[in-house]
């Protein structure tokens, strides 16, 4: 199969991961040729990553760009400069350190009803949102956090992105007395949740807040219930698998004949035909998927030499 789902561990980076896919998986080929995913998870992170190798890697274009599923544990009252817990913790001072302690006073249920309300307030909005520092964007030849290891911090340009769906999950104290509150949402491609943690622990509590979990369980419609539990012994296989029919829910499928079939694998013969919806061209099982088509305009975006399935 060269289309599938990995559970990426947690202390481990996305090109890692990768790595750890070619053992699985006994790929024999130089260092990552040959293999892709469409989304980079940090390594503080824990999930799925949608992966592709060989022929499959021809398929991660379409899929790139699907919005995320994550469940995530935000912590009010301390901060890190990496928004995680794996970076050097801030505590408020001062003025800040009055407000911090008069919001964590409150009673629990108090705070779990306005958290409540507020996450329904954000949901199916839209905002602006600048990267942490501690991320891969790219600024003057370099990622962010290349400079943030330097102690320079770039200034990282805002972007555009979309809280779509949100659940609220409940809420309770460390040893610390700080507030630990645990939610799901779904969001558009390239939103950054520790960045959501600094930004609504400054609007809620009135100082940055930070993750102290992060774990993504779904690509888009890919994903979701896939893997019996949230946190996987590293011991476990991690690769799931996917057919042709798990992508019905995002390609529609036209079936070719076998001479059309083998006319667009050998010179890539094709007459465009305008479709809403990226297509995969399929032939007889003894082709199997030979092509996708691009949204709108119908063209070809790749031909596979073999089927990704």
């Amino acid at each position: 199969m060269a289309l599938g789902l990995i559970w990426k561990p947690k202390g481990v980076g996305s090109q890692d991961a990768l790595g750890l896919l070619k053992t699985e998986l006994n790929l024999d080929t130089k260092g990552r040729q040959g293999m892709g995913h469409t989304g980079i998870l940090d390594p503080f992170a824990e999930g799925l990553l949608l992966c592709g190798t060989e022929e499959g890697t021809k398929l991660l274009a379409p899929l790139t760009g699907l919005d995320k599923v994550y469940e995530t544990t935000l912590c009010f009252g301390r901060s890190s400069d990496t928004l995680d817990d794996t970076g050097e913790f801030m505590d408020p001072q001062g003025e800040e350190a009055a407000r911090v302690s008069a919001w964590l006073s409150r009673p629990d249920s108090e705070i779990d009803s306005d958290l409540k309300s507020f996450l329904v307030s954000v949901t199916e909005s839209q905002f602006d949102q600048v990267p942490p520092h501690f991320s891969a964007v790219h600024i003057d030849g370099k990622r962010s956090y290349e400079w943030a290891r330097q102690g320079i911090q770039k200034e990282l340009k805002s972007k555009t992105v979309n809280v779509f769906e949100t659940q609220h999950l409940g809420v309770r104290r460390d040893p610390e007395g700080c507030i630990l509150w645990d939610f799901r949402l779904r969001v558009s491609s390239g939103t950054y949740i520790r960045a959501l943690a600094r930004d609504w622990g400054l609007e809620l509590c009135g100082f940055p807040g930070h993750l102290t979990r992060l774990v993504r369980t779904a690509v888009g419609p890919f994903g979701e219930g896939v893997f019996e539990s949230k946190s996987i012994p590293v011991e476990h296989p991690f690769w799931k698998p996917l057919a042709l029919e798990d992508f019905k829910v995002f390609f529609d499928i036209h079936y070719l004949s076998e001479f059309e079939a083998e006319l667009l694998r050998k010179n890539g013969r094709w007459a465009p035909e305008p479709h809403p919806q990226a297509r995969l061209l399929v032939g007889p099982n003894s082709i199997g998927t030979v092509a996708w088509t691009e949204a709108g305009s119908g063209k070809i975006g790749r031909v596979f030499t073999a089927d990704p399935f």
